[in-house]
């Protein structure tokens, strides 16, 4: 990522869904229906990392040294539901994360552990903005 590159899409909100990777036709307009919860942290230039817990997943982003300039408060909210949402087996999990629109010097890293076994040939992350604008699917960064 080069420096000052805008937050990775799947930073700006990250899902796994138990689905199949059908959301065909590009980019759509979903609504994102928030949970409380959120959790939130102020992070600086020495990095550090806030999580959220919900019944399905456990979200953790990772904000490593010299990613922020300045001390920025990161919020994680849980995801209640999606409407719209192009899958057929539902949401796992997601999570909302703000300031929207970060940039980051170096890139951060959202781990997303769900409480119940979903099979990797059944993930399929997915990124949108605001509360649903843009949503698409979104290639992992995988092991």
């Amino acid at each position: 990522m080069r420096k000052g590159s805008r937050i990775v899409l799947v930073l700006l909100l990250a899902s796994i869904f138990a689905g199949d990777a059908s959301a065909k036709g590009g980019p759509r307009n979903v609504t994102v229906r928030l949970a409380g919860g959120a959790a939130a942290k102020t992070i600086g230039a020495a990095g550090g990392s806030v999580s959220v817990g919900t019944s399905k997943a456990t979200f953790t982003l990772a904000i490593p040294k010299d990613a922020l300039t300045a001390d920025v408060r990161i919020t994680l909210t849980p995801v209640a539901g999606i409407g719209g949402l192009p899958f057929r087996r539902g949401l796992v999990g997601g999570v909302q994360l703000a300031p929207e629109g970060l940039r980051l010097n170096v890139p951060a890293t959202l781990t997303i552990a769900a409480r119940h076994k979903v099979a990797v040939a059944l993930q399929t992350p997915v990124a949108w903005y605001a509360r649903g604008k843009d949503f698409h699917l979104y290639p992992p960064h995988g092991d």
